[in-house]
């Protein structure tokens, strides 16, 4: 493991020194092998998303947020042999870096890979550092603290350091052209039909132009001056992300409007509703899709553990769905993900049941699934059922279950 240092000069000012790191493997996205994933729950976009539902619902419990990132870190290594984050995640927020120090094993065995930009050839202070700096001197936010942080930015250089391996993306292209050709695609023409944008599966030209499910839409010269401004800022030298949203509020948002933005519920909006409204509605809808299209960039041959709070109703890795297979499973001994530790699921993954618990796993969902697809079940089958119990896996019972 790499050894630093921070040392006081004569005025008493901490200073970090970086000393000599080991030598770490460059590695393809492609190159990855096994079953793995993007965790894209750790993004400092979609976690700023996730904020703005909870202000949507008058709560404030943060918390629940990143309880939930780190439910879902778990889910994922249950079920991937290798996971993926991007490295700039950890250094945007405090909370992800607490989370990702409990998983340090995961980092130090490779089972969790940090995904860097290509400028970063290697995990030292200067470099990290002035990536951090020229993102957030091109607009990209959540960078403030790292930066003026020095104790908090060598925590996080040397848990990235953690790692043996330094990945990037290959598309045989540089990843701002594969960015702009992802986004110029999602703006393709296509046919006006009313649709649900809460769905997650509306294209940025469909969430621009398209009427929702009751008719609202964004002023049509808005949504041409919209979609003209994206065209504008990926053909630039310097874009991102943030520019994108900026520009989406300089061109929708009322700025004389001296009333806050009130965001409220698809059944509640209505074409006769003020300009706010509109654009608090389709903003998150933009950033939503921008923060896929940013998943899809990095993930390359890989799966992306869907992060949208609408699609993921109809996926394996639902939290509520997993919290009732285990209490099923262990006939009650153990009723949520969250009370599996890490140190728990390392052991799972190196038991022989490993692999076949989680076969058993998804045949017992894509079975429930079909039978709601099928059935009009009654009320005891609308809970998926394990095909198995834990006492069919003699070592992870005890793995798991402990003295229970």
């Amino acid at each position: 493991m790499t050894n630093n240092a921070l040392f006081s000069d004569t005025t008493g000012t901490e200073k970090y020194v970086p000393q000599q790191q080991s030598k770490k493997n460059k590695k393809n996205l492609s190159e990855l092998e096994g079953n793995c994933a993007y965790f894209g729950f750790s993004d400092y976009y979609v976690i700023e998303l996730a904020k703005k539902r909870l202000a949507d619902r008058k709560e404030k419990e943060e918390e629940r947020i990143y309880m939930n990132i780190e439910i879902k870190l778990k889910i994922a290594l249950l079920f991937f042999d290798k996971i993926v984050i991007h490295s700039a995640d950890v250094m945007r927020d405090q909370n992800v870096y607490k989370i990702l120090k409990k998983y340090s094993s995961f980092i130090t065995e490779s089972v969790i890979e940090f995904l860097y930009s290509s400028s970063i050839e290697t995990i030292e202070f200067d470099v990290i550092m002035k990536y951090a700096t020229d993102k957030n001197e091109k607009g990209e936010k959540g960078l403030t603290y790292f930066i003026n942080n020095q104790s908090f930015a060598k925590n996080v250089i040397e848990l990235l350091q953690n790692s043996k391996n330094i990945i990037h993306r290959d598309y045989g292209m540089p990843s701002k052209e594969r960015f702009i050709k992802l986004i110029q695609d999602d703006l393709k023409e296509q046919d006006l039909i009313q649709k649900d944008h809460s769905k997650g599966t509306s294209t940025l030209y469909q969430i621009i132009f398209n009427p929702d499910e009751n008719g609202v839409t964004i002023q049509p010269e808005k949504a041409r001056a919209f979609k003209e401004k994206i065209e504008d800022i990926i053909a630039g030298e310097e874009y991102s992300r943030q520019h994108i949203l900026d520009d989406f509020d300089t061109i929708l948002v009322n700025h004389d409007n001296n009333i806050s933005p009130q965001p409220r519920s698809s059944g509640q909006r209505n074409k006769k509703e003020s300009q706010y409204d509109v654009t608090s509605f389709h903003r998150n809808l933009v950033e939503e899709r921008l923060c896929l299209l940013y998943a899809n960039l990095n993930t390359s041959k890989h799966f992306i553990i869907d992060f949208h709070h609408e699609r993921e109703k109809y996926l394996p890795f639902r939290v509520n769905t997993l919290d009732t297979y285990l209490r099923k499973f262990t006939k009650g001994k153990i009723t949520a993900m969250q009370s599996i530790s890490p140190e728990i699921i390392v052991s799972i993954r190196k038991s022989v049941d490993w692999k076949r618990f989680t076969a058993d796993y998804f045949l017992s969902y894509f079975q429930w699934r079909s039978r709601q697809d099928t059935d009009v079940m009654n009320e005891e089958k609308k809970e998926i059922s394990p095909v198995s119990h834990i006492g069919d896996y003699p070592e992870l019972s005890t793995i798991i279950l402990g003295g229970k």
